[in-house]
């Protein structure tokens, strides 16, 4: 089963939940930890994923920064239980879904593939404020 660790610097791993079960209607498999946060022990929450993992799991983590304090304390800890997972770090939305949504077994390949679509998601978007508006256009969104 595929199962997912969503960790970060404080709610946002909890806003990508909240997210995610908008869309998918479901968080089954998904766990968060809003590091930083009072009443939250990153290990022990650590702990308590890595035990409720399964030898068939394949095991996505998602980590906020790469070389943040978050990524440093899971990587070091997954080097040292020797689980097979893949870390995932400065992800956003889309990438998540492609993982969650995407076929039950993701080859590195294909995740490397699901990385750089996401990183295509990234879009630039510059109004001007000095440009004017013509109201007389139909509404964009009907």
């Amino acid at each position: 089963m595929k199962k997912l660790l969503i960790a970060s610097h404080g709610d946002l791993a909890k806003g990508m939940l909240s997210s995610i079960e908008m869309i998918t209607g479901s968080t089954a498999g998904i766990t968060t930890i809003n590091a930083y946060q009072e009443a939250v022990d990153l290990d022990s929450e650590l702990t308590a994923f890595i035990h409720s993992l399964k030898e068939e799991d394949e095991v996505f983590v998602f980590t906020d920064l790469y070389g943040g304090s978050v990524n440093q304390k899971i990587t070091e800890r997954f080097i040292r239980e020797k689980q097979g997972i893949r870390i995932v770090s400065g992800f956003n939305f889309p990438v998540i879904l492609e993982i969650l949504l995407g076929p039950e077994s993701i080859d590195s390949a294909l995740l490397v593939g699901m990385i750089e679509k996401a990183r295509n998601e990234l879009q630039v978007n510059v109004l001007d404020p000095q440009q004017a508006v013509d109201d007389s256009e139909e509404d964009f969104f009907i």
